[in-house]
């Protein structure tokens, strides 16, 4: 048995990056599948401190919250950057998933007819936040020189996310060809990162299936 554990549901969600570093690490660990019916008795646990997923368990240790949890492995397996400046790039894309995700719940899951009337206006306006987000993006990878990851020469967290929420979404909104076309350059890094260090996580642990 593994001394690490990560828990969350059988989706891609906010359990996404931190499998993914892991998987980039070569870490063991035992990705445990959570179903909503388990998760109603599973979330009563001390373990789980806020009663929500992801959580970690990590050498006899939990951890909760989602961004807490990519940082804390980040910094664990040397994934975080070389400065406090990467670490602020780094928190500052992972930030924008809730951002992407806050449009994107309207989608999956609609919550009144109003919601369910204006699918479109909402897809629409999450591929439109993608390309002002890519756009950011693109503008800050250019002023860092271009190099072979996004932050420098070295893979980081910021790979990771760039790879997995892009890949993500443009998946969920069948929007890839477009998002692409117009940044060729961030697509150079999520293919060679998909081919490379986020091969086993793609193979193995991305949904492919999952709405979320």
């Amino acid at each position: 048995m593994s001394e690490i554990k990560f828990y969350y549901f059988d989706a891609n969600g906010h359990g996404m990056i931190s499998r993914a570093i892991l998987y980039a690490a070569k870490e063991k660990f035992d990705n445990v599948k959570v179903s909503l019916n388990e998760w109603e008795t599973l979330k009563k646990s001390e373990k789980f401190e806020y009663q929500n997923l992801p959580c970690l368990e990590y050498k006899g240790k939990y951890y909760s919250q989602a961004h807490s949890i990519e940082l804390f492995l980040g910094k664990t397996y040397n994934l975080y950057g070389n400065s406090i400046e990467d670490e602020y790039q780094i928190n500052s894309m992972l930030d924008t998933f809730d951002d992407l995700y806050n449009i994107y719940k309207h989608i999956y899951m609609p919550l009144n007819d109003e919601d369910k009337e204006h699918l479109d206006d909402y897809k629409r306006a999450i591929i439109n936040k993608i390309e002002f987000f890519m756009n950011n993006f693109d503008k800050k990878y250019m002023k860092f020189g271009e190099k072979k990851y996004f932050l420098n020469d070295n893979f980081s967290v910021a790979d990771i996310f760039l790879t997995c929420v892009i890949t993500l979404f443009c998946d969920l909104l069948n929007c890839k060809n477009v998002i692409e076309e117009k940044f060729p350059k961030l697509f150079k890094i999520i293919n060679n990162v998909k081919k490379n260090e986020l091969k086993d996580f793609f193979q193995n642990a991305y949904n492919n299936e999952s709405n979320y």
